[in-house]
Protein backbone atom coordinates (compact mmCIF):
# COMPACT_ATOMS: atom_id res chain seq x y z
CA UNK A 1 0.00 0.00 0.00
CA UNK A 2 1.50 3.16 -0.74
CA UNK A 3 1.79 6.66 1.50
CA UNK A 4 -1.35 7.80 -0.73
CA UNK A 5 -3.53 5.23 0.53
CA UNK A 6 -2.89 6.04 3.92
CA UNK A 7 -4.09 9.11 6.25
CA UNK A 8 -2.68 9.70 9.65
CA UNK A 9 -5.66 11.26 11.83
CA UNK A 10 -5.63 12.09 15.51
CA UNK A 11 -7.79 9.01 16.08
CA UNK A 12 -5.93 6.80 14.18
CA UNK A 13 -4.92 6.30 10.68
CA UNK A 14 -7.51 5.53 7.53
CA UNK A 15 -7.25 3.48 4.33
CA UNK A 16 -8.38 4.25 1.68
CA UNK A 17 -10.44 2.14 -0.82
CA UNK A 18 -12.28 2.59 -4.01
CA UNK A 19 -15.89 4.10 -3.76
CA UNK A 20 -19.26 4.41 -5.76
CA UNK A 21 -18.56 6.22 -9.01
CA UNK A 22 -14.57 6.97 -8.83
CA UNK A 23 -14.68 8.02 -4.95
CA UNK A 24 -12.45 6.82 -2.55
CA UNK A 25 -14.10 5.58 0.55
CA UNK A 26 -11.06 6.02 3.67
CA UNK A 27 -11.84 3.66 6.62
CA UNK A 28 -10.68 3.96 10.04
CA UNK A 29 -11.72 3.07 13.37
CA UNK A 30 -11.97 4.29 17.06
CA UNK A 31 -13.15 3.05 20.40
CA UNK A 32 -15.32 5.44 21.91
CA UNK A 33 -16.79 4.05 25.35
CA UNK A 34 -18.46 0.50 24.97
CA UNK A 35 -18.54 1.20 21.20
CA UNK A 36 -15.97 0.31 18.53
CA UNK A 37 -16.82 2.84 16.11
CA UNK A 38 -16.13 2.46 12.44
CA UNK A 39 -15.43 5.78 10.53
CA UNK A 40 -15.41 5.97 6.80
CA UNK A 41 -14.74 8.99 4.95
CA UNK A 42 -15.64 9.80 1.48
CA UNK A 43 -13.64 11.75 -0.98
CA UNK A 44 -12.61 12.65 -4.14
CA UNK A 45 -9.25 11.34 -5.88
CA UNK A 46 -7.58 14.69 -4.86
CA UNK A 47 -7.89 13.19 -0.85
CA UNK A 48 -9.15 14.37 2.20
CA UNK A 49 -10.02 18.05 2.63
CA UNK A 50 -8.25 19.45 6.19
CA UNK A 51 -12.01 21.43 6.76
CA UNK A 52 -13.27 17.73 6.79
CA UNK A 53 -10.50 15.96 8.50
CA UNK A 54 -10.75 18.92 10.89
CA UNK A 55 -14.30 18.32 11.82
CA UNK A 56 -14.27 14.24 11.22
CA UNK A 57 -11.66 14.68 14.12
CA UNK A 58 -13.70 16.72 16.64
CA UNK A 59 -16.49 14.23 15.91
CA UNK A 60 -14.69 10.93 16.28
CA UNK A 61 -12.82 12.18 19.35
CA UNK A 62 -15.98 12.80 21.27
CA UNK A 63 -17.87 9.87 19.34
CA UNK A 64 -19.34 8.47 22.44
CA UNK A 65 -21.67 11.59 23.12
CA UNK A 66 -22.36 11.76 19.85
CA UNK A 67 -23.69 8.03 19.72
CA UNK A 68 -25.42 8.60 22.66
CA UNK A 69 -26.98 11.73 21.20
CA UNK A 70 -28.17 9.54 18.31
CA UNK A 71 -29.77 7.05 20.23
CA UNK A 72 -31.50 9.67 22.40
CA UNK A 73 -32.80 10.88 19.13
CA UNK A 74 -33.72 8.14 17.79
CA UNK A 75 -35.69 6.46 20.86
CA UNK A 76 -37.84 10.22 21.05
CA UNK A 77 -38.87 9.60 16.99
CA UNK A 78 -40.01 6.21 17.96
CA UNK A 79 -41.80 7.47 20.95
CA UNK A 80 -43.31 10.18 19.22
CA UNK A 81 -44.30 8.07 16.48
CA UNK A 82 -43.78 4.26 17.27
CA UNK A 83 -47.18 3.32 14.75
CA UNK A 84 -44.37 4.57 12.00
CA UNK A 85 -41.08 3.21 13.04
CA UNK A 86 -42.00 -0.01 15.35
CA UNK A 87 -43.53 -3.28 15.17
CA UNK A 88 -46.30 -4.00 17.56
CA UNK A 89 -44.13 -6.05 19.42
CA UNK A 90 -41.09 -3.75 19.62
CA UNK A 91 -43.25 -1.25 21.57
CA UNK A 92 -42.25 -2.78 24.84
CA UNK A 93 -38.50 -0.31 23.93
CA UNK A 94 -40.01 2.51 24.38
CA UNK A 95 -39.63 2.56 28.13
CA UNK A 96 -35.95 2.07 27.55
CA UNK A 97 -33.54 3.67 28.89
CA UNK A 98 -31.56 5.55 25.39
CA UNK A 99 -28.11 4.17 26.38
CA UNK A 100 -29.10 0.99 26.30
CA UNK A 101 -31.61 1.09 23.33
CA UNK A 102 -30.38 -2.53 20.88
CA UNK A 103 -28.57 -0.28 18.07
CA UNK A 104 -25.12 -1.68 17.32
CA UNK A 105 -22.38 -1.37 15.52
CA UNK A 106 -21.93 2.57 14.75
CA UNK A 107 -20.41 4.59 12.18
CA UNK A 108 -19.66 7.84 11.43
CA UNK A 109 -19.42 8.54 7.93
CA UNK A 110 -18.44 12.27 6.75
CA UNK A 111 -18.18 13.54 3.04
CA UNK A 112 -15.33 15.64 1.80
CA UNK A 113 -16.63 19.03 1.68
CA UNK A 114 -20.01 18.59 3.31
CA UNK A 115 -20.75 19.57 6.60
CA UNK A 116 -23.69 17.16 6.95
CA UNK A 117 -22.52 13.26 7.60
CA UNK A 118 -24.43 10.55 9.55
CA UNK A 119 -24.29 8.44 12.56
CA UNK A 120 -25.87 4.78 11.42
CA UNK A 121 -26.30 1.91 13.29
CA UNK A 122 -25.77 -0.91 11.17
CA UNK A 123 -27.59 -3.45 13.37
CA UNK A 124 -30.41 -3.25 15.55
CA UNK A 125 -33.58 -5.49 17.04
CA UNK A 126 -35.98 -3.18 15.05
CA UNK A 127 -37.55 -4.33 11.80
CA UNK A 128 -36.84 -0.67 10.49
CA UNK A 129 -33.34 -1.71 10.68
CA UNK A 130 -33.46 -4.23 8.16
CA UNK A 131 -31.50 -4.30 6.02
CA UNK A 132 -29.01 -1.25 6.40
CA UNK A 133 -29.48 -0.43 9.84
CA UNK A 134 -30.84 3.27 11.28
CA UNK A 135 -29.32 6.51 11.15
CA UNK A 136 -28.82 10.02 12.15
CA UNK A 137 -28.36 13.07 10.16
CA UNK A 138 -26.43 15.62 11.69
CA UNK A 139 -25.02 19.24 10.24
CA UNK A 140 -21.83 19.87 12.56
CA UNK A 141 -22.64 18.87 15.92
CA UNK A 142 -26.63 19.49 15.19
CA UNK A 143 -29.13 16.82 14.58
CA UNK A 144 -31.16 17.55 11.35
CA UNK A 145 -32.88 14.46 11.22
CA UNK A 146 -33.48 10.67 11.27
CA UNK A 147 -32.74 8.56 8.58
CA UNK A 148 -34.99 5.31 8.53
CA UNK A 149 -32.49 2.76 5.33
CA UNK A 150 -35.08 0.19 5.22
CA UNK A 151 -36.10 1.32 1.61
CA UNK A 152 -32.23 2.14 1.16
CA UNK A 153 -30.35 0.36 -2.24
CA UNK A 154 -27.35 -1.14 -2.23
CA UNK A 155 -24.63 0.98 -3.72
CA UNK A 156 -22.93 -0.62 -6.18
CA UNK A 157 -18.77 0.21 -6.17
Amino acid sequence: MNARSITETRFGLLKAGQGPENTIFWEGSYEAGDDMVIVYIQSGNGGISPETLQMAEEVVLTAESFVLKAREHILSAFTADPAKYLEEEEHRYLEADAAQLPLEMPELIFYDGDEEWMLRFAAGVFAICDPFGIAVSFRNKEILRLEDLSDSEEIDQ
